[in-house]
């Protein structure tokens, strides 16, 4: 049972931690707000590059790596995304030059639609400002994931303090007037309340992702978390003029033991491997971008590593989940619109909150003794004075002087 001293303490705490952090804690939340819908975002900037008219016939993966080979065949092929819907376009990733990094291949008609560097993109920069403030790389991204615990903690001690008042509070119907302290109070319980599931979803997920890169400095924990095929498997050269297998035909023989799988990313073999790399999604399974992936050997077909996210370890699940659960990718159009009202509102937090912080200190502001209520009125220097009758002064008791307040 909180008692009112632990609440007067609480309430120290949660106001200081929301004013030490409120202000990144809105950024990160219209940031992560406009990430919801950044590959529609980035779609509408960029349609002559990534919006396609669906055709009567459409080319296969390894006809659109053909098409980028020959027109720049200089270039290193990284990796090839399908198109991820009938007016998408296959997008391939190169190295070795100067002024982009990404070649668009029209999916139905197999001409290149044009060329662009990544970095520029508004999907990897939205991106980039979110996760690892942009240019603090991977001390960022442990930064964001510090702010995601300060959001966690604020929340869980807004829920602490405000609980016993919210029963008081026709929290519908926020009291007006024109007190900026009332509004910010009223409107600062009711958007917490509101919010507060949404809260503490994002708090936790956000840590996670940023507190991963944490990870990293312990291969053991870095595997178990997002498992990898092992190396051994990955270090065969093909032999000399040996006929490749098909990206096509590698999904197929993927498919034979993950039904379902649907490839967002395929890493060809090329003349220092001899294994393409497939990486996936399962049709009706929640998870990050990506989570399956198998190994099929270029040469003999053979399937040489699989990994099914549904069939991963409990770890690994929990964090296949984390990815979707921020951002609102696992239910469709209508829970990314509900992340993006909710984002909005949640932003409205820090706002109300520095409100209620000023309010309280104007209030507790001393009169100054040159204030406007000790000053006479305008014109009364040049009225003459009224002479004043004599009267007998007494001194007021203190409880008369309060009144008199």
């Amino acid at each position: 049972m909180l008692t009112k001293t632990h609440v007067r303490r609480l309430y120290v705490w949660h106001k200081w931690l929301g004013l030490l952090t409120g202000l990144v804690i809105l950024y990160l939340t219209l940031t992560g707000t406009a990430l919801v819908f950044k590959e529609e975002i980035d779609r509408a900037l960029n349609a002559d590059l990534l919006v396609s008219t669906p055709g009567p016939r459409s080319i296969s993966a390894d006809e659109a790596l053909a098409t980028v080979q020959a027109t720049y065949p200089d270039l290193l092929i990284d990796d090839l995304a399908p198109p991820s819907g009938p007016t998408s376009v296959y997008v391939v990733q190169v190295a070795g030059h100067a002024a982009f990094d990404q070649v668009m291949v029209d999916p139905y008609t197999g001409q290149i639609r044009g060329t662009r560097p990544y970095d520029d993109s508004f999907a990897h920069i939205a991106r980039q400002l979110h996760i690892k403030f942009y240019g603090l790389q991977w001390p960022g991204r442990v930064l964001v994931g510090l702010f995601g615990l300060a959001l966690l903690a604020s929340t869980v001690l807004g829920l602490l303090i405000y609980g016993r008042f919210m029963r008081g509070l026709v929290w519908w119907k926020p009291r007006g007037g024109p007190r900026l302290q009332v509004q910010a109070s009223d409107w600062h319980k009711l958007i917490g309340v509101l919010t507060l599931a949404f809260n503490l979803v994002i708090a936790v997920t956000g840590a996670v992702l940023g507190l991963e890169e944490l990870g990293n400095v312990e291969p053991a924990i870095e595997q178990a978390v997002q498992p990898t095929p092992p190396p051994a498997i990955l270090a065969l050269a093909p032999p000399p003029g040996a006929p490749l297998l098909s990206l096509d035909d590698a999904v197929a023989r993927v498919r034979t033991v993950m039904p379902d799988f649907v490839p967002t990313k395929m890493e060809p073999a090329a003349h220092t491997v001899r294994h393409h790399y497939l990486q996936g999604n399962l049709r009706g399974d929640i998870a990050m971008e990506g989570a399956s992936h198998a190994v099929v050997d270029a040469v003999t077909g053979q399937l040489l590593h699989v990994h099914n996210a549904r069939e991963a370890a409990l770890v690994t699940r929990a964090y296949n989940w984390m990815d979707p659960l921020h951002f609102g990718t696992f239910g469709g159009i209508a829970m990314r619109i509900a992340y993006v009202l909710f984002g909005l509102m949640a932003a409205v937090l820090p706002i109300t909150g520095f409100a209620l912080y000023i309010a309280k200190r104007y209030r507790r502001r001393p009169a100054s003794p040159l204030s406007d209520r000790h000053l006479p009125p305008t014109g009364a220097a040049s009225q003459p004075r009224a002479p004043q009758p004599l009267v007998h002064h007494t001194v007021a008791h203190p409880q008369d002087q309060r009144d008199a307040t």
